[in-house]
């Protein structure tokens, strides 16, 4: 995936500089009694290892094991405490480490430490803003102490905000990306998103999947049909590195389904199957999972009136083919609970979904056999 692309990126290109750091000052890499290493960048490498295995959460804990080791051999107001603290939140965030508290703290200490550096890179402090948001923003949706993330939330979007005036560099359009997730309102989420798809233009260009992808994001504040228009739009410029493709891949996906709920069917297979073409390329495409296998249009089904005043809650299991054209036939109930309560209204409401056709060889093929549960809950 992108992201943990640019997550491996970061940390070998953090913890490259330091060891080339520690050599230039001559600091010796022979393990130590107590943790097994003698200074902090023999640490490092040990990490850089971890994580270049993928073991990011052994990584992780590893990390916060060796806290109070690199408080006794850093300066609080170093970079290499800073950048420690940045580097063991990332590894918990990709391994998705929790305690939510423990991974927050060490975001939180890293956003101090980078701020308060002597000769703070501003970047850093940038991608270090960046990063602590979209922290809370995983921990608000985890959370059960939802008010005082919430709270914590609203005033790192302030302190943000300052900390992105005036700067025009790609940690900077990272940073109101992640402003533009945390906003309060769509219209200053859809101000920020533009802005930080403005930053990418200029500083990594038009073509760049990063600009593009964000102006895709940007697309969804559109209705469906102008969000059309500008996905097309926005297709044709992708290149063919395979960050670009997978972005490329995910709007064909995108358009297709908005073209199929205008009842655009004939354009929605054909973006359908140039998004199978462009995953092919890649090397992305997946073994076909019919259990994953889901309808892209779908309405809820009508419950029940008499089975509403008794208060009844059940469900269907259904088994049915999806056509070429994505549509249902040959419905059958598998099971249903309480028996013939809610079997007609699951059956009418399966009818109508409407499905984006396998692709096989590049054309669209029926799929025998999906199954489908569909819930009725007194709510």
């Amino acid at each position: 995936m992108p992201d943990m692309q640019f997550f491996t990126a970061t940390v070998l290109l953090l913890t490259t500089s330091l060891l080339s750091f520690a050599e230039a000052e001559g600091f010796s890499t022979a393990e130590s009694p107590s943790l097994g290493y003698s200074d902090v960048f023999a640490l490092y490498a040990d990490l850089q290892e971890k994580s270049a295995l993928g073991q990011y959460q052994e990584a992780a804990e590893l990390g916060v094991k060796a806290e109070s080791f690199l408080i006794t051999r850093t300066n609080e107001s170093s970079s290499e405490r800073a950048d420690f603290y940045f580097l063991i939140a990332k590894l918990m965030s990709a391994a998705g480490y929790y305690p939510l508290d423990t991974a927050i703290e060490f975001s939180e200490k890293a956003l101090r430490l980078q701020s308060n550096l002597p000769n703070p890179q501003s970047d850093k402090v940038l991608e270090a803003h960046a990063f602590y948001l979209n922290s809370l923003l995983r921990a608000l949706r985890r959370s059960d102490t939802r008010t005082e993330i919430y709270s914590r939330l609203r005033g790192a979007v302030t302190q943000a905000e300052r900390a992105a005036k005036g700067s025009t560099s790609k940690a900077t359009g990272d940073l109101y990306r992640a402003l533009s997730r945390a906003s309060s309102t769509e219209k200053r989420a859809k101000s920020n998103l533009k802005t930080a798809a403005d930053i990418y233009s200029k500083t990594l260009g038009i073509h760049a999947g990063l600009t593009l992808s964000t102006r895709i994001q940007l697309a969804r504040f559109e209705t469906d049909k102008k969000q059309v228009k500008r996905l097309l739009e926005i297709i044709p410029l992708f290149e063919n590195d395979d960050a670009s493709l997978q972005y490329k891949a995910a709007a064909q996906q995108r358009v297709s389904v908005l073209l199929l709920k205008q009842g655009r069917d004939e354009e929605s297979f054909a973006q359908n199957a140039a998004a199978y073409e462009t995953l092919k390329i890649l090397g992305a495409q997946r073994e076909f999972d019919i259990e994953a296998f889901f309808p892209v249009i779908k309405d809820n089904p009508e419950y029940p009136r008499v089975a509403q005043r008794k208060g009844i809650s059940g469900y269907v299991i259904l088994q049915y083919t999806v056509t070429e054209t994505g549509t249902v036939e040959d419905i059958t109930v598998l099971q249903a609970s309480p028996a013939g309560v809610f079997d007609e209204a699951a059956l009418q409401a399966a009818i109508k979904y409407r499905y984006l056709p396998r692709i096989v060889d590049g054309k669209p093929t029926r799929v025998i056999g999906v199954k489908t549960r569909i819930t009725f809950e007194m709510i």
